[in-house]
């Protein structure tokens, strides 16, 4: 920052003014290249490991979806076989009362 001679002395800065010329564009540039190709290098890796976070989540959600499925099945065979069950039971209790009662 510049200050001019009077408000420098005021100021108590004894700095001088001189003018501050900023870097040669090339070498910005090249820093600017740099800088974007390792945000990208990053980026790449960043997406790489998701992309097969992903891959491993959508493998372990089919697995369980399968696994749900085999579930409901089971489910379903074991409530008719329950019913069936049941039906036999009734039946062999009918039997029993009206053998009990001959």
């Amino acid at each position: 920052m510049c200050f001019p001679p009077e408000r420098a002395c005021a100021g108590g800065h004894a700095r001088l003014c001189r003018p501050q010329t900023p870097p040669p564009a090339d070498n910005q540039l090249e820093m600017t290249t740099k800088r974007t190709i390792m945000e990208n290098e990053q980026m790449s890796i960043e997406l790489h490991y998701q992309s097969r976070q992903t891959e491993k989540l959508m493998n372990k959600n089919m697995v369980l979806l399968e696994e749900n499925q085999d579930l409901r099945q089971q489910l379903a065979l074991s409530k008719q076989t329950q019913e069936e069950l049941a039906r036999r039971n009734n039946v062999y209790q009918k039997t029993i009362k009206s053998l009990v009662s001959r």
